[in-house]
């Protein structure tokens, strides 16, 4: 039984890793320039050079590819280019249930937000007059 476990397990990494290296290898194929993209349509050459720095766009691909799996294994699926959010988050929201989604750090910036803009709204020293 444990053998058949891990054979499973083995298989199952194998090919959630091609997976990955087909999903990698599809989106580099799409046709454009992925700083462009980030930068828009009118950036110039040094704040297209500072996007491909900043996301290692220069690097090798097998480079490339090794940083984004290690990245996308330990959650970190990147930020959205149209909503500029955490990618792992949007897809948590849209999956889980909300009470799986917010954890104790969110809910206590929450309620700090929350206080200061009702402290903002209400200001002390107009209420001792």
């Amino acid at each position: 039984m444990l053998e058949f476990v891990a054979r499973r397990a083995f298989i199952s990494a194998i090919t959630l890793l091609m997976i990955s290296l087909i999903v990698f290898t599809g989106v580099r194929m799409i046709p454009g320039d992925p700083a462009r993209v980030l930068a828009g349509t009118d950036a110039d050459t040094a704040g297209l050079e500072e996007i491909r720095q900043k996301y290692g766009l220069n690097d090798p691909l097998p480079l490339q590819y090794a940083r984004w799996l290690g990245l996308a294994v330990r959650g970190d699926l990147g930020e959205s280019i149209r909503t500029r959010t955490s990618v792992a988050r949007t897809v948590a929201l849209k999956l889980l249930p909300p009470e799986f989604t917010v954890n104790e750090i969110d809910r206590k910036r929450f309620q700090r937000e929350a206080q200061l803009a009702s402290a903002l709204d209400h200001p002390k020293h107009l209420h001792n007059s």
